[in-house]
């Protein structure tokens, strides 16, 4: 190990600890680490150093190293508000609620008025969906530092969460007063300003947030929709989820309309589908050799360089089509009784709102038990806990072994007579199809789908159902279920018969 400069020996704890601490004030951290846990061999009762260890490791992102340091570090030094207190942060970031909560209220035992305990603690009750507790935690963070910017823009966040977006809207702005150069609070400020529909400062507030850090190799400089793109060439990538590739997609022959060459760059499983967008001399994949460009943007910024208003939304569909081929192997593989209803009804797991708009298979079938018509599932992935009911009566046919990519997904959508989706890729896809979707929404939607409208600036085929409550999806789906009928009468059982 090398010494920091004016480092003590390195053959006592105490030296051992010393060093660790000058490594961390040269932010060393695996040297720090590293002169910690020989000092903590040596003595394992200091307190002190098991905090300073879990500090190294927070910053070297071992979350569970940490925690368990600061834990050790509690137990040591049990009235030390800073350890308890970066417990909970620890805690927190593994997703380990319960106990981050125990540890904040520990911490608000030793100090009631520990503002930043409090704030923490409302982004636990947030995260648990539970709003109105988390606004209590961040109000009284606020009262004991009123100019607290954090506490004000969380208010605005789980404001949000409870439907009342006149006073998210309110709060953004009022953080942003506070702290006028944090790129958190204007982003959220953004993002709500779509979702009320005030698309020209909501587009400027939502290019402020986090990007991957993969496009600052991209090559070229970022186009915002200055420079003029005639005789030039683009690179267009993606940048989040499938749901905002298809979405943002539409955006690329908008590019080529400018007379500029278009590239794009997507996820693997989007190249064939994205090859059909129009205009676009290039799709390669995440990974392959990139074309040469001049400048390049993503398509989540495309509405902002295209200053995107409400009146002004791209909706000319369909704008992505399936190959030829797939479509004929589809249409012989789903001749058969008619209406064809496609189904989707969960997301990526992994997403940090995943568990407001999937629902369980079983409840969605209970919905639609009885229905004339022929179901077949969209899904490509299936959770453990719908694979019973998908093996069950009245269960959706199951073609997810010959799902490859989202070109045989279009395929198989274009095929159905109507799509009923929660909000996952299904549900753009089937829109950018120009297909027939009645998307169910979560109560505190994503801000693309807006607040109380039926339909969809951007998907003109889409019917939106919403909850009106947090959580509860009976209503939704009793509403669905209505609809159905409706719409298995309406269109006539003549339309309906065997292909």
């Amino acid at each position: 190990m090398k010494q920091p400069k004016d480092a003590p020996a390195l053959s006592t704890a105490g030296g051992l600890a010393d060093a660790g601490h000058a490594f961390a004030a040269e932010r060393k951290w695996p040297e720090a680490i590293s002169a910690f846990e020989r000092s903590l061999t040596l003595g394992p009762e200091n307190g002190v150093a098991y905090g300073a260890l879990g500090y190294c490791y927070e910053k070297s992102g071992r979350h569970a190293d940490a925690a368990s340091a600061y834990g050790r570090a509690a137990a040591l030094m049990p009235d030390s508000l800073a350890v308890v207190f970066n417990l909970g942060n620890a805690l927190r970031s593994l997703g380990r609620l319960d106990e981050a909560v125990e540890a904040y209220l520990r911490a608000l035992r030793l100090d009631p008025s520990h503002a930043l305990s409090w704030n923490n603690l409302g982004l636990i009750r947030h995260a648990q969906s539970l709003p109105d507790e988390a606004i209590a935690c961040y109000s009284r963070a606020l009262e004991i530092r009123p100019e607290y910017a954090d506490a004000v823009n969380n208010l605005g966040t789980s404001y949000l969460a409870k439907g009342d977006l006149a006073t998210a809207l309110e709060s953004y702005r009022a953080a942003l007063l506070l702290d006028p150069a944090q790129r958190k609070i204007r982003f959220n400020l953004g993002v709500a300003l779509l979702l009320a529909g005030d698309y020209e400062p909501g587009w400027e507030g939502f290019e402020l947030r986090e990007r991957p850090p993969y496009l600052a190799s991209l090559g070229g400089p970022f186009w915002d929709g200055e420079e003029a793109l005639a005789g030039k060439s683009i690179l267009l990538s993606f940048e989040q989820g499938f749901g905002d590739t298809i979405h943002f997609s539409r955006y690329a022959t908008l590019v080529a309309g400018t007379g500029a060459e278009v590239h794009l760059m997507v996820q693997p499983a989007m190249k064939r589908l994205l090859s059909s967008v129009k205009g676009v001399t290039s799709v390669v994949a995440a990974g392959d050799p990139l074309p040469p460009h001049d400048l390049h943007s993503t398509f989540l910024s495309l509405p902002y360089a295209f200053g995107t208003t409400l009146g002004s939304v791209p909706a000319s569909v369909p704008y992505l089509a399936a190959p030829s081929a797939l479509l004929e192997a589809w249409r012989e593989r789903l001749r058969g009784p008619r209406p064809l209803i496609g189904l989707a009804w969960s997301g990526n797991p992994g997403h940090h709102l995943d568990h407001h708009r999937s629902i369980d298979l079983e409840r969605l079938l209970r919905a639609l038990g009885g229905i004339p018509a022929r179901f077949v599932s969209l899904q490509k992935e299936v959770r453990p806990g719908d694979e019973p009911a998908l093996a069950g009566p009245g269960a959706p046919a199951d073609h997810r072994s010959l799902l490859h990519d989202f070109a045989d997904t279009a395929a198989l959508v274009s095929q159905v007579d109507l799509v009923i989706s929660v909000d996952t890729s299904v549900a753009h896809l089937a829109g950018a199809l120009g297909k027939p979707v009645w998307i169910l929404l979560p109560f505190a939607p994503d801000f693309r789908w807006m607040r109380d409208r039926r339909d969809s600036p951007w998907y003109p085929t889409a019917s939106l159902f919403r909850q009106e409550r947090p959580h509860d999806w009976e209503p939704v789906l009793a509403s669905v279920r209505e609809a159905l009928l409706a719409w298995r009468e309406g269109d006539g059982a003549g339309k309906f018969v065997e292909d």
